[in-house]
């Protein structure tokens, strides 16, 4: 264990070089949505803003470099922002984005809501909305991609017929390479805006305890959904899509680097595995119980702990 500790450590060293790790993220958050003028008739989010500061605040604790918080971006600044931050990224050794707020799926496609936006129907959706590709796409430049999509809270009325030309409530699975996606609730669920009058959702209370932990990036999507689970009463489940090779990826370098220390430091010693293979060697030669084991043993363990035990039967024999 320790000397492959040892080989992980040297091949991340060599892979990283010696430059400093960036960590940067965008977290965004609408919360003010104008159902008068929406025909989804979405109702405000009162906490997507409340949890938008709770993530970033996890993010800095993380110690990430820079963590951009943008709050009630219409169609133009979500492109915007999402234009700044894919050169942010590029480079970066991880980079995030948060999102909450109202989404939508058509045709299995999925789509997040701007303010202000005006959807008469279906076709509306590549003019108004924001293609959840688009978030993955500015991610494209760092070596390690996440994304959070706290979205669909509430139950959003459809437009069109109930056919598949129509939108409906509830995000698809989306399939991702080399990235974490986290979905605050399953395909075609709901995601809680909030649970027993708490100012945070769900979903965004549990990743902000995960963000702040040394958790295997693999693990963090099972730890949400259980919190969230036990949260909601299983009236949500969250899912995330893993696409990194690697089962031993961090948030952060530093998260990293520290959890290869600590299992190095519970690895055996070497006299730890010295004595391990002494009492083994002794079990195989008291089990053959003839002199030739006996004598193998003390040969290989001249000071073995078993060594008078072994002299004393090769006496007998």
């Amino acid at each position: 264990m320790r000397y492959l500790v040892i080989l992980i450590a040297a091949f991340v060293a060599l892979s990283c070089g010696t430059a400093q790790a960036r960590e940067v993220a965008l977290v965004i958050a609408n919360s003010m949505y104008d159902p008068q003028r929406d025909p989804l008739e979405n109702p405000n989010l009162r906490n997507a803003a409340n949890d938008a500061k709770l993530i970033a605040a996890s993010l800095k604790d993380a110690g990430f470099e820079e963590v951009v918080v943008a709050i009630n971006l219409s169609t133009d600044d979500f492109h915007r922002n999402l234009t700044k931050f894919a050169n942010l990224a590029d480079g970066a050794d991880t980079a995030v984005i948060y999102f909450a707020g109202h989404g939508v799926r058509h045709k299995g496609t999925n789509w997040l809501i701007p303010t202000g936006v005006h959807l008469t129907n279906a076709k509306d959706l590549p003019f108004e909305a924001i293609q959840l590709e688009l978030l993955l796409d500015a991610l494209s430049g760092a070596k390690l991609r996440v994304a959070a999509i706290d979205a669909c809270r509430n139950s959003a009325a459809e437009l069109g017929s109930d056919d598949e030309d129509g939108l409906q409530s509830g995000l698809a699975g989306s399939q991702v390479k080399n990235a974490l996606l986290i979905f605050a609730a399953a395909p075609g669920e709901f995601a809680l805006d909030s649970v027993g009058g708490s100012i945070h959702s769900p979903f965004a209370t549990s990743l902000s305890s995960q963000l702040s932990k040394m958790t295997r990036l693999h693990d963090i999507g099972g730890n949400i959904a259980e919190d969230v689970a036990k949260a909601t009463g299983a009236m949500q489940t969250p899912v995330a899509m893993v696409g990194m090779g690697s089962k031993n990826a961090f948030l952060t370098t530093e998260q990293y680097q520290q959890a290869m220390a600590a299992m190095e430091d519970s690895a055996p010693t070497d006299r730890m595995v010295s004595l391990m293979q002494d009492k083994e060697v002794w079990k195989e030669a008291k089990a053959d119980g003839s002199k030739e084991a006996l004598e193998i043993y003390l040969e290989m363990f001249p000071d073995g702990m078993f060594r008078k035990f072994a002299e004393l039967e090769i006496k007998r024999l």
